[in-house]
């Protein structure tokens, strides 16, 4: 960029515009036809184009004016012009046309897929889990192919042996809901069968072991000859062994994969947004929790060793239905969790279930 001054009124001086012109633009002119300029009666945008075409003609460079000052005094007049390269945009222009998509589709990138408290139980003659939740879950799943299914647990409801079991509604439901559980993971273990399951043991699931240890200690220990489980235990009335499904518990034990800890969760907050915030105030590593049937993801940066290292917090909701015993009002969201892992790195992202559809990879899914 270059700023010129030329006397073109008075006494120019064509020699020095000359000199100045070839200095700072690299432009060979001639005297004489600049002399041409002088018989130009008004000094203005027409003596400067002029000017501008003779120096464009003379050189190789292409040049543009930029901005244009014309000042008088008496019978003297001094423009100065701001030439630019045409080469440099100063405004890029509006592109009409759409440009090709920049980003790259990595096909088997590995995923974990999150999937929280479900609560499947009956509740009269409705369910406690979100039947449609379900359906849209296994849709999802079956297309992902997840290298990992994480059940966040209190799957089952167990609401006849909760603390609000004084409804007649809830009474005698605890083997229809066992069977319809068990039916979604028949289906889950099927449409994805090199996924591994784990299923964490939620405070609904541990229940069932308290109120057999109500009534007698043993109960909640008793296999059959020759075998691990107990008789009344989850693994056992589920054939969880059969659907290659790894059961952790005792209820708050963590499951940890590629440096996130998964677990049931304990911590909860009215307001949204807050119980991530609680599990972030103090972790030193990512954490995926339940629990609090809330959609929440946030992020945390922690400097270690003179590195930077984001971690994050995800909890992704609930499968649970609207009408859990106990509970009036719920601010609850159901979805699902699902993390990314590329080299280092991962990628949490909460899928939003709205009724009965769900978003993910760009598909709509509906039921």
């Amino acid at each position: 960029m270059s700023t010129l001054t030329e006397y073109l009124k008075g006494r120019p001086s064509y020699k020095r515009l000359c000199k100045r012109v070839k200095k700072e633009l690299g432009v060979e002119l001639n005297i004489d036809e600049l002399r041409t300029l002088k018989k130009t009666p008004e000094v203005g945008e027409d003596t400067l184009e002029r000017l501008l075409a003779l120096v464009n003609t003379k050189g190789n460079e292409d040049w543009a004016v930029n901005s244009v000052v014309v000042n008088r005094w008496g019978k003297n007049t001094q423009v100065k012009a701001r030439l630019e390269r045409r080469g440099t945009v100063l405004h890029p222009p509006v592109e009409k046309e759409l440009s090709p998509a920049r980003g790259q589709m990595t096909p088997g990138v590995p995923t974990v897929l999150v999937v929280p408290d479900s609560q499947n139980g009956f509740c009269g003659d409705k369910t406690t889990h979100s039947q449609e939740a379900w359906e849209l879950t296994i849709q999802i799943a079956s297309d992902m192919q997840p290298l990992l299914i994480v059940l966040l647990g209190d799957m089952l409801d167990f609401s006849g042996y909760s603390n609000f079991r004084t409804s007649i509604d809830i009474q005698n439901r605890t083997q229809a809901a066992i069977n319809s559980l068990y039916g979604y993971l028949v289906r889950l273990r099927q449409m994805c069968p090199e996924s591994k399951i784990v299923w964490l043991e939620g405070n609904h699931e541990k229940r069932l072991s308290n109120i057999l240890m109500d009534a007698n200690a043993e109960l909640p220990t008793l296999t059959r000859a020759d075998e691990k489980h107990p008789v009344m235990g989850i693994p056992h009335l589920l054939h969880l062994d059969k659907l290659r499904i790894e059961y952790i518990a005792p209820y708050g034990a963590p499951y940890f994969y590629c440096n996130i800890r998964f677990e049931h969760g304990s911590k909860w907050s009215r307001i949204g947004g807050q119980t991530v915030t609680k599990y972030l105030e103090n972790a030193t590593q990512s954490v995926v929790f339940g629990h609090c049937h809330k959609s929440e993801l946030a992020r945390k940066r922690l400097f270690r060793n003179g590195k930077s290292v984001q971690i994050f917090a995800m909890t992704p909701g609930t499968l649970a239905a609207d009408c859990t015993p106990g509970v009036l009002e719920k601010d609850w969201h159901r979805g699902l969790g699902v993390i990314s892992l590329v080299g280092d790195y991962t990628y949490p992202n909460i899928i939003d279930i709205h009724g009965s559809e769900a978003f993910w990879n760009g598909r709509r899914y509906i039921v």
